[in-house]
């Protein structure tokens, strides 16, 4: 039945999205934990930036309670146009999976990376 199709075909990309928020959560975890051990003080802002490079929703999570109004506005802005290194790797399975080059979509992100923040400051 299309049903049960449907439910099937979902099951792959529902457990490639959930594995990889998993896997980047425990590098955040324990990267944070080794480095604890070498500093007594690790700076809020390290945990934010290797957070919101690696996980997206830890580095939201993260920049909400560490950060203000404009520098909060600035990372928000820079983590919406980057995205994480867990996004990309749920992208690059995909497009793999399904014979799409993965290359346009590094080039497209970089260019936002460049482009929004600067439209965002120009208009806000």
């Amino acid at each position: 039945s299309p049903f049960s199709s449907s439910i099937t075909e979902s099951i792959r990309p529902i457990a490639i999205v959930g594995t990889t928020v998993i896997f980047f959560s425990a590098i955040y975890t324990v990267s944070m934990h080794v480095l604890k051990e070498f500093y007594s003080e690790v700076p809020e802002l390290l945990y934010l930036f290797v957070a919101g490079i690696l996980e997206f929703t830890n580095g939201i999570v993260l920049s909400s309670q560490y950060l203000s109004d404009d520098y909060l506005k600035l990372f928000v802005v820079f983590l919406l146009t980057s995205q994480s290194f867990s996004i990309h790797l749920q992208v690059y399975i995909i497009t793999r999976a399904s014979n799409i080059s993965f290359l346009p979509y590094i080039c497209i992100r970089g260019l936002y990376c460049i482009l929004v923040p600067l439209l965002f400051f120009a208009f806000s």
